[in-house]
């Protein structure tokens, strides 16, 4: 089980250490304590057309306290506008390399991936307009797959991350792997090409009545082409599975 756990977190964090570009620990986090009015520009932070940026700002040692993300316009590099749903409460991670944005190439749109616990890598998606950034909603690939408007249970998730690439004006690609420890028996048939039993996948344990029950490890992995819609929204205009990362 430890081995298996530690795959995991190789490959929940992968993503993350291709941004920031460091030899620390797998799970580490990586920090920064600002100094007063600094606004660091995160990784890729900068608008395409120059005029916007996305940049971090937090208080207190190791910049938890107060941590946001924000709207810059620049090159004056003044405040315009937070971030909603990227905030202390949701951050691991406060060092600006470490938070990645992904810009249309219109400099309308942008996406925020970063950390909210150490084997996920969530993105928040918005509309850049009169000088606010507004939050664009839509399907997770999960619940696509799934045809369910609930999450798994968090007991059950070991790893979530999502990607995102622009490939033209309102359109992009989403990606999603996730990796389920479950009791859940043929969920990997349930979920199709899009879910897959890893080779080690059994465990076993008992419940509260000391009946015997197995665990499963199960990969999801769903790629998305899809499109931004009226009113802040996007929906899904092709789904497929993704591919699977070999552990």
């Amino acid at each position: 089980m430890a081995t298996r756990l530690t795959a995991v977190a190789r490959f929940a964090n992968a993503l993350w250490f291709t941004w920031v570009a460091t030899t620390a620990p797998v799970g580490a986090t990586a920090e920064r304590t600002y100094r007063k009015g600094e606004y660091a520009i995160i990784n890729g932070g900068l608008s395409p057309n120059r005029r916007l940026s996305i940049a971090a700002h937090g208080e207190g040692e190791g910049g938890f306290k107060n941590f946001h993300v924000y709207l810059m316009s620049e090159p004056a590099h003044i405040k315009t506008a937070r971030l909603d749903a990227i905030g202390p409460d949701n951050v691991l991670d406060t060092a600006p390399e470490a938070i990645k944005a992904v810009w249309s190439n219109d400099s309308h749109h942008v996406a925020v991936l970063h950390r909210p616990d150490r084997h996920v890598v969530e993105m928040r998606l918005y509309t850049i307009e009169n000088r606010h950034a507004r939050p664009i909603v839509g399907p997770s690939l999960f619940r696509a797959v799934t045809k369910s408007n609930q999450e798994p249970d968090e007991n059950d998730l070991r790893s979530r991350v999502s990607e995102l690439s622009w490939i033209g004006p309102g359109r992009f690609v989403l990606k999603e792997t996730r990796l389920l420890h479950t009791s859940i028996p043929g969920i990997a048939d349930r979920l199709g090409q899009f879910g897959k039993l890893t080779a080690d996948a059994a465990t076993k344990s008992t419940d509260d009545r000391n009946k015997p029950v197995n665990w499963y490890f199960v990969d999801f992995s769903a790629e998305a082409i899809c499109e931004l819609r009226p009113g802040n929204t996007y929906r899904i205009i092709e789904l497929k599975p993704g591919a699977f990362d070999k552990r």
